[in-house]
């Protein structure tokens, strides 16, 4: 039975690990996976459920942009309603400048989100498909064998990392980098894409979409702001695609909230789990981020190392269940 202090402990990693490109999906799914004894699915819900609480501090912190695009709809809305044509076009310099960037910024958005869902639901089902079959067909400990696939797809997130300090040695001038506000269409859909594949625990989604956004030569700075901006529609996609799938429900009759066959929790629970993660995150991510910013550590050669462990473990566990 997994208890609320369990999930707790989750949520403290969830705010730890979130702003780091070592994957915090497949960091709690391996933790869920070897202490709590959990099925996959259930694993990858609760992971995905946790992300709601750092999601917010993403909203805190980046405020600046989500206050411009609300300001930009809210004055599109105030225009429609208006009998004033002439409000449509903005009168000061300033308010064009904002115009454009809140332009921008949706743009991104929305092939972002379109890219993340283009790679994200798929690859969702068919690995919700392929473990269900999968679970049918082989007589091995489940969670062992969910370690061993995660330990290899935290491997490949450290070779996706290893390209970032080849574009670091690189001498790119840097007027010549760009901002995520210059980005073409399909470059924003490309992004989106390789966050989308982020659904696989293991597979680091910041990590994805900062080595996109660099290659795409994109400013550092900016492909951290562009990677965790685009981490809020994903963040919530997740969950509205897990309660249209059962894998979360809400009971309206006394709002409890059910995350698979196993855990449920309060109104009051929800609060304190989400709240929690929110305030590791928040505590957490400008430390984090001046770390990812200065390029200075290796996460490439962590998720190496994580990844051998996890491989290692997983296959002594199945041998073991032989």
């Amino acid at each position: 039975m997994t208890s609320l202090v369990d999930l707790l402990m989750l949520g403290v990693v969830q705010g730890i690990v979130e702003w780091l490109p070592i994957s915090s999906e497949g960091q709690v799914v391996l933790l869920t996976l070897q202490f709590l004894a959990l099925k996959i699915d259930e694993a990858i819900s609760i992971a995905l459920f946790l992300h709601l609480g750092t999601m917010i501090v993403v909203f805190i912190v980046y405020r600046h942009d989500f206050k411009i695009i609300l300001k930009y709809l809210l004055r599109l809305v105030k225009v429609k309603n208006s009998k004033e044509v002439n409000e449509a076009k903005p009168q000061n310099s300033s308010l064009i400048d904002s115009c454009e960037e809140a332009l921008a910024l949706i743009k991104y958005f929305f092939w972002g989100v379109l890219g993340t869902a283009l790679t994200g639901i798929p690859v969702l089902l068919l690995i919700t498909d392929a473990w269900t079959r999968l679970a049918s067909l082989v007589n091995v400990d489940l969670g062992s064998l969910g370690t061993t696939i995660i330990g290899f797809l935290l491997v490949i997130t450290g070779f996706v990392l290893s390209r970032q300090q080849i574009l670091k040695d690189a001498t790119v001038v840097d007027d010549a980098l760009r901002e995520i506000s210059q980005l073409a269409w399909y470059e924003a859909l490309i992004v989106g894409m390789c966050q989308g594949l982020a659904i696989l625990p293991g597979i680091s989604r910041s990590g994805m979409t900062i080595t996109a956004l660099l290659l795409l030569k994109v400013k550092r700075e900016d492909s951290l702001r562009g990677s965790f901006l685009l981490s809020v529609p994903a963040s919530l996609g997740a969950v509205f695609l897990e309660m249209v799938r059962g894998q979360m429900r809400v009971n309206t009759a006394d709002f409890s909230f059910h995350i698979g066959s196993t855990i449920t929790l309060t109104f009051l629970d929800v609060l304190l789990l989400l709240g929690v993660t929110f305030l590791v995150g928040y505590a957490t991510i400008q430390y984090f981020l001046r770390q990812l910013a200065s390029d200075k550590i290796r996460f490439d050669h962590f998720c190496y190392v994580l990844g051998a462990v996890a491989v290692s473990a997983g296959i002594i566990g199945i041998i073991l269940s032989l």
